[in-house]
């Protein structure tokens, strides 16, 4: 208590067609990064005039920037099978393929709900499914197809949002908690 701080706020001279579904800042460049279906922005906060969106093939469910090298952005999609897209925008925006792209089929044979979540950290990504899975898969770089599933665990409930945190990854849904330790110990 007892702290001050400041803050200010800018309007954006953004117009999504469709109610936003998933925001990111990227604080390297002031960038805000939005999503609302089908269509994905890039908006720096400096500019007077926004960019033009540019249409995916998928839903665009949420937008991470990624912690430790920002100018790689994963996109969690509504897809069957490959659910995440890594970009590396130093080459150009979201009108290319991606430089990655992965996922899971939920053997319940549902596709993901939009308010699923994953997490970044380092070289792995982290996200949970409806039919109680959570898989951690390690892309080595992003010019390699070779993303491997580094864990996979499983509980009786569905997976709602995965948090990677150092050695463990955490998964919520349906009202409970999962860690799991992935140095072996508790």
């Amino acid at each position: 208590m007892g702290q001050s701080y400041s803050a200010r706020s800018k309007r954006l001279d953004v117009l999504h067609s469709r109610s936003v579904q998933a925001v990111a800042y990227r604080a390297s460049d002031q960038a805000v990064l939005s999503s609302a279906g089908v269509h994905i922005r890039t908006t720096q906060i400096s500019a007077v005039r926004a960019s033009e969106p540019i249409r995916m093939s998928s839903s665009v469910t949420q937008v991470h920037v990624h912690p430790q090298a920002p100018h790689l952005v994963l996109l969690e999609v509504d897809h069957m099978d490959r659910q995440i897209l890594l970009y590396d925008t130093r080459k150009a925006d979201f009108n290319r393929p991606p430089c990655l792209e992965f996922g899971y089929r939920d053997t319940n044979g549902k596709q993901g709900s939009r308010y699923v979540k994953g997490s970044a950290s380092f070289n792995c990504f982290g996200r949970g499914y409806g039919d109680g899975t959570v898989q951690v898969w390690d892309y080595p770089n992003r010019h390699s197809q070779n993303v491997m599933v580094k864990f996979e665990g499983k509980r009786p409930a569905p997976i709602v949002h995965t948090v990677l945190s150092g050695l463990h990854v955490v998964g919520y849904g349906d009202h409970t908690v999962t860690y799991w330790n992935l140095s072996g110990g508790n």
